[in-house]
């Protein structure tokens, strides 16, 4: 219970910085359901944006995000708490866990107790530019209608207008729903949690059984371990809720997920941080420092791993087919809160086109400041690579850069597409690449797809 007061208390902390509404509200939606909501307070078109992320949400009766609706009415009269108490006791209302009876000893009687079903709902109120600039105060009503339903609420101060970083939002975000959810019981030694990670569950049935959660988990039990939780990127409410409960934290870039590793601290859980697994090198490298921390030995596994002997094959293919193809490596352009894009600043696919044999250059929408600098070669040393990169400033601009380069194709964020297209060379879409064993075999057989016309058209001479 200590520890989950100290993580209220940091992530307190972190609330006084603030962060993006909209920011830590795409983070935490795909998330709701019967156990948690989301409530917006602010105006109805606060909300306006969220149900066209996909149809899958529109249309979700379990997607649990609400609005305040604030009109400039009840700002003007004062009568703001008054409509997020209304909306919280009727969502309250909605989400109150169901009591049911039990039979309990006390001495020589048998009492009936009438105990609430756990887990506890929770409810996550996030402020906006209106609320919070004209000084609704949301804190009050939220421990009132607390009390008064036993549903958990809590209130998350977004600052409004004053933006932060991309990597302030997900810690943020990260701190608030372990203490929302965490479960600060005893810790399993054995216990793997992969953090920041491309960890996103199927979404089509095709593909069950074959995500780079099952890989993981099905490799880290052949060591000796298991997967504990899986956070943030497809994670569940029970992935946060059991996250205190793994001995060993895999943190996929510390400076992103810092605030996280410094809540889970103590009672015996260890953190390593490791670079992503894509490519099957890299791979190797994962999965083998996690059999270490475990005490086990990778290799015996992983070498009659059916997975990754087929993509050792369909590396070894792509590297006859395209070793010495000029690749740019787009990046700078990606606004999102995925750690695993934001990890090393998108870096993290980089090994996987080295491995393939692609002579890669990183190009990179940023000012040419020292600091840019001092970033840049920081994150290829923690990926153990070297790469030669250039600098532009604009997207308008990448056209000019890629002729420049004399690229063969291109690996850039789909919105830059038309200058990738104006360069007259083929484009790989930024953000594709799945991790693991499985999926890079995948992948690489969908470069095949886009660069193989290309190639083929161009050095094909040479093989007749």
């Amino acid at each position: 219970m200590a520890g989950l007061e100290d993580a209220g208390r940091k992530a307190g902390e972190l609330n006084q910085h603030g962060c993006s509404m909209t920011g830590f509200a795409f983070q935490i939606m795909d998330l709701t359901g019967p156990d948690f909501a989301v409530v917006i307070f602010g105006e109805r078109d606060c909300v306006s944006a969220f149900p066209r992320i996909s149809s899958e949400f529109a249309s979700q009766p379990a997607w649990n995000v609400y609005s305040v609706a604030l009109r400039e009415s009840d700002v003007v009269a004062g009568r703001a708490s008054e409509r997020l108490r209304e909306c919280l006791v009727a969502v309250a209302a909605s989400m109150r866990p169901p009591v049911v009876e039990q039979p309990v000893v006390q001495g020589a009687a048998v009492v009936v107790q009438s105990i609430a079903r756990h887990p506890s709902p929770v409810i996550v109120v996030l402020s906006t530019c209106m609320s919070e600039m004209t000084g609704a105060v949301a804190e009050q009503v939220c421990r009132q209608v607390q009390e008064g339903s036993g549903v958990r609420i809590i209130p998350v101060a977004t600052s409004g207008l004053r933006l932060r970083t991309q990597a302030e939002i997900v810690d943020h975000v990260a701190a608030v729903l372990l203490d929302a959810f965490g479960d600060f019981g005893t810790v399993d030694p054995a216990g793997v949690n992969l953090i920041g990670y491309q960890t996103d569950r199927f979404s089509q049935a095709a593909e069950a059984g074959t995500m780079f959660p099952d890989e993981a988990s099905l490799l880290i039990s052949a060591f000796g371990g298991r997967l504990n939780s899986a956070v943030a990127a497809g994670a569940s409410v029970s992935d946060w809720r059991n996250l205190p409960r793994g001995g060993l934290n895999v943190l996929v870039d510390r400076s992103l997920v810092g605030g996280l590793a410094r809540l889970l601290e103590g009672q015996g859980r260890r953190f390593v941080q490791l670079a992503q697994p894509k490519g099957v090198a890299a791979s190797d490298s994962f999965y083998a420092a996690i059999a270490r921390e475990i005490g086990s030995d990778a290799w015996p596994v992983l070498e009659n791993f059916q997975p990754r002997l087929e993509a050792i094959q369909a590396v070894a293919r792509a590297r006859a087919r395209f070793s010495g193809m000029r690749l740019a490596y787009g990046i700078g352009t990606i606004h999102n809160f995925r750690p695993d894009v934001l990890a090393r600043e998108g870096l993290d696919n980089l090994p996987l086109f080295l491995e393939l044999g692609f002579d890669v250059e990183i190009v990179i929408q940023e000012r040419d400041y020292p600091e840019v600098h001092r970033r840049i070669r920081r994150n290829l040393e923690l990926l153990g690579v070297d790469a030669p990169y250039r600098l532009y400033y604009e997207p308008a601009v990448l056209e000019p850069a890629l002729r420049e380069g004399r690229y063969d194709c291109a690996y850039v964020a789909d919105f830059m597409r038309d200058q990738v297209n104006r360069a007259g060379i083929p484009m790989l879409r930024l953000g594709e690449m799945n991790s693991g064993y499985r999926l890079a075999e995948k992948y690489i057989g969908r470069i095949e797809e886009t660069l193989g016309s290309v190639f083929d058209r161009r050095f094909g001479r040479y093989f007749h």
